[in-house]
């Protein structure tokens, strides 16, 4: 599930991502059955990240500033690719 705002978009594609991250709003995929989630942060034109994926919550340890970056990260969190937690830093804090 994809928010933003008010509004759900469900399963959303690249390009809803890539559309969301271009406009800087903030906004949170969420994975379908669970509480687990990767939120999305607009500051200026900077974007910082947090999470939960099981007993763990992620914070990210600096500011992204690439759109692409940030489109990837999501879009790999989207995906169920472990692989959004090796492209950035993170601090981890258990739940």
């Amino acid at each position: 599930m994809f928010e933003e705002s008010k509004t759900t978009i469900p399963n959303p594609t690249e390009a809803d991502i890539r559309a969301a991250v271009t406009s800087y709003k903030d906004f949170e995929i969420d994975l379908s059955g669970t509480e687990d989630f990767l939120r999305i942060t607009v500051s200026g034109r900077a974007f910082s990240f947090d999470g939960k994926d099981g007993n763990v919550g992620y914070m990210t340890k600096k500011d992204v500033v690439s759109i692409e970056e940030a489109v990837k990260i999501m879009t790999a969190y989207r995906n169920g690719s472990a692989d959004w937690k090796k492209m950035v830093d993170w601090d981890q804090i258990k739940q």
